[in-house]
């Protein structure tokens, strides 16, 4: 065996290795690849209460898609003194946390008037806020629960 095989060897071997590490890295990189493609078209869902856009004396409950993809079957769980805002508009009795939503485009939002938020209701937010938990089903049909306020 000469030198000139001994190098052909050594460098077979070198490429060898060298393929299998690509091999290895390509794979990788297709795993996190569709990862992100994945979290890129999840949903996004946010529960949120903000001064109505309208009368600053008012607050509304604000539910939003901030995701890039849609979400479906979206179902909440409302846990909390729901009549913060009078016996007249509990909270978990409005119709979209009561039956929850079908579907829920990226970017799209439903806001529902809640009422006014002085006094005893603020008082009372303070000393035992809300909870609410979302739970949806992506497009690529991935059911996730959110906890959300």
């Amino acid at each position: 065996m000469g030198v000139t095989d001994v190098f052909l060897l050594v460098f077979s071997g070198v490429v060898a290795v060298s393929t299998l590490i690509y091999a290895y890295l390509t794979w990788r990189l297709v795993g996190e690849t569709r990862r992100m493609r994945e979290v890129q078209t999840e949903p996004k869902i946010s529960v949120f209460i903000e001064l109505n856009e309208h009368m600053d004396s008012l607050i509304d409950l604000v539910i939003r898609n901030d995701g890039q993809g849609p979400a479906y079957d979206v179902q909440f769980t409302f846990n909390g003194d729901p009549t913060y805002f009078g016996d007249d508009r509990p909270v978990d009795q409005l119709p979209v946390i009561r039956n929850g939503l079908t579907y829920l485009a990226p970017n799209q939002t439903f806001r529902f008037v809640l009422g006014g938020f002085i006094g005893e209701a603020f008082h009372n937010a303070i000393q035992k806020p809300w909870s609410i938990n979302v739970v949806c089903e992506s497009q690529t049909k991935n059911r996730a629960g959110i906890p959300i306020l």
